[in-house]
Parts: structure tokens; sequence; C-alpha cells
């Protein structure tokens, strides 16, 4: 559920408490980020504009328990170099163990922060991944798709042929960007890793940021305008991109979140092939029930899986279904992996990692149920990163920051096979 990093967290308001000179908006959103990460629930209440009375110690304490829930444990934040440090708006970035997230900061003109929400972390300002260079040709794409431009980069073998097979790469869920990384608490080169072993076996491959992420422009951040087709649209819009380059034979590979968006996407358009990996094999509010294991969760959740909006959301779970989001959620509830992944008459490989702690091997059972054609292949020691890792949190966490990490073996010399076969 990496997926709601990018949506808006419950609003939250304060005003500062500081006794000396009048503090800029930005030194105050660090002292609440500062006051939650330690734990000081009854600091960070006296931040609050006191005409704000239903935010308390409690309130704060699950909000925070559920974002470091969701995220890992708080690591840092950083102001973006250049940002107006008394702006209305002030988006910084917040770093936790398992990905980096934006938090938009709305103040009043008494330096009050009148609330705070999840949002991507600042491309411009984030941390850069060193990426390093291939021997491969990597040429950068901007490929106009609705609302805005994706930029990514189309790696090529260095066979002579003209057209060559292509392999679209559509990446897993947060702030990840065209090579598999997001900031400081992901950087994994995956992807950039994939499109070489694919390169080296003569088949081209497109990575590319997606909406909101890295450097593709231009798309509207309202989140309640976001939904889970647009996603789709965008992948099916690459592919066609793709065939008008002229390539003949168009592939999906699609990890994580993007397992259902290269189903649907290859639903929509012609694809030759499909590559699942570590993608869930069930609704979406199956997992929220899983994770979140609340009754009135549950009840919210039987809304939404009916299409109906609610207003009868407690604060404590306005992270996950505030009224802004709700779209969105009900637009991705639409779709069983199962049932979607049964329609394609393509060939397809669903793969899964004995060591991945996101999304267990008993998903890929799932959509191989959904498609019995299908080749289902288990990795022994893989993990959500596809890298070799251990099954302990610790150790399975440390492949997470480390770029030159190879993939596993065993997923390398399969996507070659399966792909160059087809």
């Amino acid at each position: 559920m990496k997926q709601l990093s990018y949506f808006l967290a419950v609003a939250l308001f304060f005003f500062s408490c500081k006794t000396q000179a009048q503090p800029t908006n930005a030194e105050v959103a660090g002292q609440f980020v500062k006051a939650l990460s330690q734990e000081r629930y009854d600091e960070a209440v006296k931040l609050f504009d006191p005409s704000m009375p239903t935010v308390t110690t409690e309130v704060l304490a699950s909000g925070w328990k559920q974002i470091t829930g969701m995220f890992g444990d708080y690591k840092s934040y950083y102001i973006p170099e250049g940002v107006d440090q008394n702006a209305v708006s002030i988006t910084m970035g917040v770093s936790f163990a398992n990905s980096t997230q934006g938090f938009a900061c709305n103040f009043n003109e008494q330096h009050q922060l009148l609330g705070f929400v999840l949002a991507p972390a600042p491309a411009e300002h984030r941390e850069k991944t060193e990426v390093p260079s291939s021997r491969f040709r990597d040429e950068p794409q901007t490929i106009p798709v609705a609302g805005g431009m994706l930029k990514g980069n189309l790696m090529l073998p260095d066979q002579t042929s003209e057209h060559p097979a292509v392999a679209l790469i559509l990446a897993g869920s947060g702030a990840t960007d065209r090579n598999g990384n997001g900031g400081p608490t992901l950087n994994t080169n995956a992807y950039k890793m994939i499109s070489e072993s694919l390169a080296a076996s003569g088949i081209a491959c497109l990575r590319f940021d997606k909406r909101l992420i890295g450097e593709s422009t231009g798309f509207d951040q309202d989140e309640s305008k976001l939904s889970f087709d647009s996603y789709v649209q965008d992948a099916v819009q690459l592919v066609r991109y793709l065939r008008q380059k002229g390539y003949e034979k168009v592939f999906i590979i699609g990890h994580s979140e993007g397992s259902l968006i290269g189903i649907l996407a290859a639903e929509r358009t012609r694809v030759d092939a499909f590559v699942s990996l570590c993608g869930a094999g069930e609704n979406i509010a199956n997992v929220l029930r899983r994770q979140i294991a609340n009754p009135e969760a549950n009840a919210i959740l039987d809304e939404l899986r009916q299409g109906n909006l609610t207003n009868n959301v407690p604060s404590s779970l306005q992270i996950v279904f505030r009224p802004s989001v709700q779209p969105y959620l009900i637009s991705w509830m639409k779709y069983e992996p199962q049932q979607e992944i049964a329609k394609l008459k393509i060939p397809m490989l669903i793969v899964g990692g004995t060591t991945d702690l996101q999304v267990p091997v008993a998903d890929a059972e799932r959509l191989k149920k959904g498609a019995p054609q299908a080749e289902l292949l288990v990795v022994e020691g893989m993990n959500h990163v596809l890298k070799l890792a251990p099954p302990d949190a610790a150790g399975n966490g440390v492949s997470y920051t480390q770029p030159n990490l190879p993939l596993h073996p065993d997923l390398q010399a399969a996507l070659v096979r399966f792909l160059a076969a087809k």
C-alpha cells in the first residue's frame, strides 16, 4: 500500500510556540516533524491553532503511527533549497525507512500551520541517486500523455536490428522513478538493471518517471482528480508510442502496483507478452482490511466497494479514507486482479519471491489461479526490490539502499529466457 504515499494525509493544525523571534514557516514545519518523530505529542499540540480543539495528543499519536506504519521509521527531513521560507505553502521532504515523502504544509499570516498533507517528495530537490552509465545506448524520451509529459529512457541493444522487440517497465508504487529509485531510502537501480539484461539479449526497454514523479511534468496534483485508470491510460499510451516508433513486439513488465496496471493496459491495447513481478493477487480493499484490521475501517471499505463516498470517517482513519482520496480508492477497487488477468490471452510470466515482505508468494499463486495458462516462477531468496535478500526485516531492508547489488540471478535469467523466446 505504498501507493498511499501519493495521497493526502489527515489535516493537522498548529501554531508556533517559540518565545523568541517569530520563526519562519519552514522552521515551524521542521519543529512539528521533529516533535512527532520524538513522540513529543504534547509539544506538537502546542503548535496547533487554538481554534482547532479536536487536535489532541491522541489524534497526533494515532496519525503518526499510521504514517510510520506505512513508510517505516522516521529518518530525517529536509527543506528544499530556494524555497520561500515564509511561503503560505511549503512542501518539505521527510525520509522514512521505506520511502521519502513530501509533507505539504499550509500556513496563515501568523506563521501558524493550518494543515499538512502527504504529497510526492519535491522531485527537483530530492537527493539524486547515482545511476552509473550503461554500455548500451540509453536515449532520453519525452512522451506526451493525457495531462502532461512523461520523461524516460529507451535503452537499445547493440544489435543493428532497426526495430527489435521492446519491453515497457511499469514501476511499483510510491515515489519510484524510472530506475527503481526513490531517494535515500529506495536506491536499487533495479529497473535499469532489467533494461541492461534485456538489451544484452537484443531486447530494447523503455522505463519512465510516472506522473508526479521525477522529471515528468505538467500533471494536476489535485488528488481528488486522480484515478487508478490514469496510470493505466498512461501505460496504454506508452505502448502505442512504441508501436508508432515501429516496434512489432511490445512486452509489459509490471512490478508491484505496476502489475495490475500492466494487466489492465494489456486488455486495452495490443501487447505480445506480460510479466508480473511481485504483483498483488487480490483486491486492494482486502489488502487494506488486513493492514488496518479495524471494524470502523471495514465499514468504510464496505461503502467504498459499493461505489459510495462517505463522510463517516473518524479522525484516526482520515489518513487513509479522507474524502479527497475516496474517488481514487473506489476507482482502484473496481478491479479484481485474478479476474482481470484471466482476460489476457497472451504469454504471461508471474513471478514471486520467497523473501518478499511486502507482497507474499501467495499473491503470485492467486494470479496463477486466475490465469492457469501462465507460467509461475517462485524465486527462492528474492525480495520485493528483486534482489537476493534474507527473510529477516533488517537484512532484507539493506538491499533497498544497495544500488550496486545485482538483480537476483534467477530472475534475470528467467526474464531473458521468457521474453527472448516471444
